[in-house]
């Protein structure tokens, strides 16, 4: 009988790969562990991918799921989604469980726009602590309605309280010679008068005195000024006039002349004449 006749080709078993995840139908000659050459697909110790090598003996495995110590070793980096607003990527390798709370130190500006603190990525995604991480804590530089500066640390939003400012204010008297102080409060509301007393009506009739007294030498200061410029342009028309009055004379002196010697000087222009004409007929 050939050799293959020996052969038990009625039995057939059940028999599992190498990596034990799924099972063969072999006849009993031919019934022997083998590799089906698909990947391993135990879970790796990262929790998120799975071994990849082809189909193999699992040493060490706490189970058929997950990976042994013969598996593959996950090298990714960790793919997981971040919190929304965080824009960092997570420092650590593939990992199992949630990723740790994003320690990154972004720069932000602060309520009042003066600083720009670094604060925590992880804190700053936190909605709830925004206020709180914005402010600077320095004084707030901005200023009230009635003008003084804001209690508050830097802050969002109006400054608060500023009904209650409490800043001490010099308020005087109309004349201004008694001064008191009073807070701003009491300023808004129209609660800080100061009256006048007798000093202050007797100084300031004494001022009123003054004040005529000197408009007074003012007024005569002005006139004493004026009388001087009306002297002067009279003497100017004075001496003007007694110029004009000069000429009128010795014009009227050199016309009474010509008239007093004009027969005088015609009878010397007739005898120079005659000669002249006698001097040429003879030369004739």
């Amino acid at each position: 009988m050939p050799q293959e006749d020996n052969k038990c080709t009625i039995t057939h078993l059940d028999i599992y790969v190498l990596g034990e995840h799924e099972t063969s139908n072999w006849p009993c000659h031919l019934a022997l562990q083998s590799s089906c050459h698909r990947p391993c697909g135990r879970l790796l110790e990262c929790g998120n991918h799975t071994c990849t090598i082809p189909c193999h003996v699992v040493e060490s495995a706490p189970d058929k799921i997950k990976a042994g110590s013969n598996c593959e070793q996950c090298n990714n980096y960790c793919t997981k989604s971040r919190p929304e607003g965080c824009q960092h990527p997570c420092p650590k390798p593939c990992h199992l469980g949630p990723c740790l709370p994003c320690k990154a130190m972004i720069r932000i500006k602060c309520h009042c726009q003066l600083n720009q603190p670094y604060v925590c990525c992880s804190e700053w995604i936190d909605v709830n602590k925004r206020e709180e991480l914005q402010s600077c804590g320095n004084q707030c530089p901005k200023n009230f309605e009635c003008g003084h500066r804001c209690k508050s640390n830097c802050h969002s939003g109006p400054c608060p309280n500023a009904d209650l400012c409490k800043k001490k204010i010099k308020v005087t008297c109309k004349c201004k010679r008694i001064k008191k102080e009073f807070s701003c409060e009491t300023v808004r509301k129209n609660l800080a008068l100061v009256e006048c007393d007798a000093v202050c009506f007797v100084r300031k009739e004494e001022e009123k005195r003054m004040k005529d007294a000197m408009n007074e030498q003012k007024k005569q200061e002005e006139e004493q000024k004026n009388k001087k410029e009306l002297e002067k342009y009279q003497k100017m028309f004075e001496g003007k006039k007694k110029n004009r009055v000069r000429r009128t004379n010795e014009e009227h002196e050199e016309a009474s002349l010509v008239k007093r010697y004009w027969y005088v000087v015609a009878f010397s222009l007739v005898i120079i004449l005659s000669i002249a004409i006698h001097y040429i007929v003879n030369l004739k």
